[in-house]
């Protein structure tokens, strides 16, 4: 749901499917209007009714959307409307959350300290919260955030800061360097508190220029003849702040990696590459450089991991739905194997369990075997056959069935263990041998275009508001669809509107003369 510029509430809806040469598509299928609240009925309804414009009501498979409640009521609703018969575990199994949302909540959680239940946890006090929240507006974090505004508000405080270090660095140096030219070069940036990924690019940045930082903070405490025209005393990072703004930077950046590969719109990113417990074992083997910090900031530090910590803690429990573990399971790179070589605890043996079980239980319900087997078929030939068959014949029919059973295509797949192969394309994998395993690969296939992130539709408000300038704010909402819905299949080549031939970089259109 976005509100645009115009007042309008709009609802972004992207399908994501395979194409007849297998390569992941993704659509968008409307930017809809939802009158009356934001609620999650007003935009099931809303849903609906695009589905059954699209003629697609008998072809969902799962919803990927964030952790907001109403997205959970949408969700029933929608599903019950698709079929009735639907129970609540039933629309549980078809619902994944977005993985950049998890990483985000975590993000936030680690540096604006919002889950106060972890301090609880770790017997900390009330006072210990609102001192870890009174260090986040005047500790490290937020001396750099008043340094980037007071550099950043004016164009001569720019200009003044680059000419510092370009006549210290050719003190200091014969020729600048390449690499040293563009570090000055380079603008502070500013965070806002809303997005916590602007936290880690505005610290990236301010270490690259720490040097930059401090001299320019220094030049004015000596040179500047009003105090408003100086940093203010209590925003001077230390030699301890500058520690912790390393360690944060560390602490945050494999969060933010493994958010961006998610957004790599050129690569195919399943729930494979983005379960939580990958991001805890990416954040936990983030070498820290704690041990140079003092006490307080160390203190403030452990309070924050706390609730990142427990805020991924939330997202390991997978048992909510088996798509999570089937993206896993069948990667043909990871199989089984990498749940049963990293669940090992005895927690995580009941994890394994039930990842295994759920994912069986949902295979047999949604992909029931259809046509038998050419086994089936054989016995069945013999059995027309021979109209009273012996004792043993029954016997033997019986344990043929029995073995069948046993040896179905989740235990033969199971059993074959991991490619080993890098850059392995899953999908193009399970294409070449739907043979093996009819019916396992059509489940397969429908996992593994399943998308990590519901970061489509974000993508889709981003350019609305660029399509929705001040002079175009009277575009009602049913023209700003079309807009949108036109620039998407353009773009992806999924309609063609006349043609455009290219003459020296300038394009004419159809019945256009090359000399007009």
């Amino acid at each position: 749901m976005w509100t645009s510029l115009n007042r309008y509430a709009l609802l972004g809806l992207h399908a994501h499917y395979l194409d007849a040469s297998y390569e992941v598509q993704s659509r968008l299928l409307a930017l809809r209007r939802v009158w009356g609240s934001y609620s999650g009925d007003n935009q099931a309804t809303t849903i609906y009714g695009v589905f059954v414009e699209y003629l697609t009501r008998d072809r969902i498979g799962a919803g990927v959307c964030d952790n907001a409640s109403s997205h959970d009521t949408c969700l029933v609703s929608l599903f019950r409307q698709l079929s009735p018969a639907m129970t609540e575990e039933d629309i549980r199994n078809h619902r994944t959350r977005c993985f950049g949302h998890m990483t985000g909540l975590a993000g936030q959680a680690l540096l604006w300290g919002e889950d106060a239940d972890s301090f609880e946890r770790e017997a900390f006090t009330e006072a210990a919260f609102r001192e870890l929240r009174l260090w986040r507006k005047r500790g490290a974090v937020g001396k750099l955030h008043s340094i980037v505004r007071f550099v950043r508000a004016s164009p001569q405080r720019r200009e003044l800061m680059k000419s510092l270090a370009y006549n210290q660095r050719d003190d200091d140096d014969y020729q600048l360097s390449e690499e040293k030219r563009a570090a000055i070069d380079l603008e502070l940036m500013q965070n806002n508190e809303t997005r916590w990924n602007s936290t880690f690019l505005m610290i990236q940045r301010a270490i690259r220029k720490r040097e930059q930082i401090d001299h320019f903070i220094a030049y004015l405490e000596t040179k500047a003849a009003e105090p408003r025209q100086r940093v203010p005393i209590q925003d001077h990072l230390s030699p301890h702040d500058w520690l912790l703004l390393t360690e944060m930077q560390s602490l945050l950046k494999p969060l933010y990696e493994i958010t961006m590969r998610g957004l790599q719109a050129d690569q195919c990113h399943g729930c494979e590459k983005h379960l939580p417990q990958h991001t805890r074992d990416e954040y936990t083997s983030t070498i820290s450089q704690a041990e140079s910090i003092d006490d307080d900031h160390r203190r403030c530090i452990q309070i924050s991991i706390n609730n990142c910590w427990s805020k991924l803690d939330e997202y390991t429990r997978l048992g909510q739905s088996p798509l999570y573990p089937a993206a896993v399971i069948l990667h043909p790179r990871w199989n089984v194997s990498w749940l049963e070589a990293n669940w090992t605890s005895r927690e995580q043996l009941v994890w394994l369990r039930d990842a295994k079980k759920s994912v069986r239980e949902y295979f047999e319900l949604h992909y029931p075997a259809n046509e038998p087997s050419d086994r089936v078929k054989i016995v069945t030939a013999k059995a027309i056959r021979q109209a009273e068959p012996s004792q043993f014949d029954q016997w033997m029919q019986s344990q043929d069935r029995h073995m069948m059973e046993e040896d179905d295509e989740v235990a033969a797949y199971m059993r074959q263990g991991p490619i080993r192969r890098e850059n392995l394309n899953p999908i193009l994998w399970w294409k070449d041998h739907r043979e093996e395993y009819p019916r396992l690969s059509k489940f397969a296939l429908d996992i593994l275009m399943i998308p990590a992130m519901s970061a489509d539709p974000e993508r889709t408000f981003s350019v609305t508001k660029l399509t929705l300038r001040s002079q175009r704010h009277n575009l009602g909402p049913e023209i700003t669809e079309e807009i949108q819905c036109l620039r998407n299949w353009l773009g992806h080549q999924a309609i063609t509107v006349g043609e455009v031939v290219s003459f020296g970089g300038e394009g004419m259109g159809l019945g256009e003369e090359e000399g007009r």
